[in-house]
Formats: structure tokens, sequence, C-alpha cells
């Protein structure tokens, strides 16, 4: 009942007084200034071509993470995984992203990085490049004792 009644922000969002902000210029409900969150990126793509999922986790404000990802992207930096996704699925025409907060831990890197790693895992994004925690298919290898080695 008190989850029912009780706002976890009860102070209403406005946006920032940058007009550059790649957070605010997407949505208007996510707070830019947001910290340890886990986020969703999609690429709007066209009709014809299947849209991209990331999911990422930062310690840092949203606003921060999203313009590194949008510096890179604009930039067409071969680092960039959404600028790779472009010239792959879109002929390197660069599409409108859109931005979701998926989960926020803002105090605690490790729930940040197992909800992100979840998330992951759940989802299959195709663009992430890497799963932390889900390398459930490398073998686990034992540590040899002094006396095996001995033997050998």
């Amino acid at each position: 009942m008190k989850r029912m009644l009780t706002k976890s922000d009860p102070f209403p969002h406005e946006k920032c007084a940058n007009s550059n902000c790649a957070v605010c210029n997407r949505s208007d409900r996510i707070n830019c200034k947001k910290r340890g969150v886990v986020y969703q990126i999609n690429c709007q793509g066209n009709h014809d071509t299947p849209s991209g999922i990331y999911i990422g986790e930062t310690a840092r404000s949203i606003s921060e993470r999203m313009n590194e990802h949008l510096d890179k992207y604009q930039k067409k930096s071969q680092n960039s995984v959404f600028y790779q996704h472009m010239l792959e699925k879109h002929d390197g025409i660069l599409h409108n992203l859109d931005l979701k907060l998926l989960a926020s831990a803002p105090d605690d890197a490790m729930l940040r990085q197992v909800t992100e790693a979840v998330y992951i895992h759940d989802r299959s994004p195709d663009l992430n490049r890497k799963e932390e925690f889900g390398n459930s298919n490398v073998p686990r290898t034992r540590r040899r004792s002094v006396n095996e080695s001995l033997q050998s």
C-alpha cells in the first residue's frame, strides 16, 4: 500500500537549461542528471531494416554517457557501436537513437552491473559487444596442486 501511495521522485523533472542536452531532447520524462543507471538505446532505423538495441550502465549522469555515445556516433568513429550498426544495416545513413532508463542503482556498482548483465542476457541486444557476468560457455579450469605439478 505504501508503494502505491508514495513516489520515488516526488519532485517533477524540469527540462534542463542546456538546449543541446542529448537526453532532454529525446525525452521530457528522463532526468538527465540521474546517476547510476542501466539504460537502453534503440536505433529508430526505418521500416525496411531492423532496429538495433544497446544496453549499458553508468555511474555518471545519463547525460554525460549519452553525450559520449552521440559524440562518437556523429563523428563516425570506428569505435562507435551505433555507427558500425548504421554501416552494416542502414548503408551508413545515421538514424535517430532513442533512450530509455531500465533501472537505477546509484550507490551500488555491483547491483548496477549485475542488473545490466541480466537485461543483456534476457533481451539479447544486437549492439552489445560483450556480456559481463554472462560467459557461461567458458569452461572453468581447476588449479593444479603442487603434487599434480610434480607428477607431470
